[in-house]
């Protein structure tokens, strides 16, 4: 596999615990660290559904790897992906090798 460009897409849903989902795009270049800002409230919590990027799907296994929460107001992430509060998802899908990159979120290589 080669990396051509270094723009990419990634696309995300969350599920609030009433079914709503909530599907968030978001564009940039590589290497970056993004950082989603997401609202929800404690009555009604969300949970990271999946994760695509450039139209391929992140592992869910994988998630606690690639993404992390942190809620407003704190200084450090939570180690939970279960949203009752709001705050950002941060993710670190990025490393600068590309071989390490595609090991980490367990994508073959061809």
């Amino acid at each position: 596999m080669r990396i051509y460009s270094t723009s990419f897409l990634l696309e995300i849903v969350i599920v609030h615990e009433n079914g709503e989902e909530q599907a968030i795009e978001y564009q940039g270049s590589m290497p970056e660290r993004v950082v989603i800002p997401i609202q929800v409230t404690e009555s009604n919590p969300a949970i990271l559904k999946s994760v695509k990027l450039n139209n391929i799907y992140i592992n869910t296994d994988k998630f606690p790897i690639v993404a992390k929460f942190q809620i407003s107001n704190k200084r450090w992430p939570e180690p939970s992906l279960n949203f009752s509060q709001s705050g950002d998802i941060i993710f670190d899908l990025f490393s600068i090798n590309p071989i390490l990159y595609l090991l980490t979120i367990e994508n073959t290589i061809s």
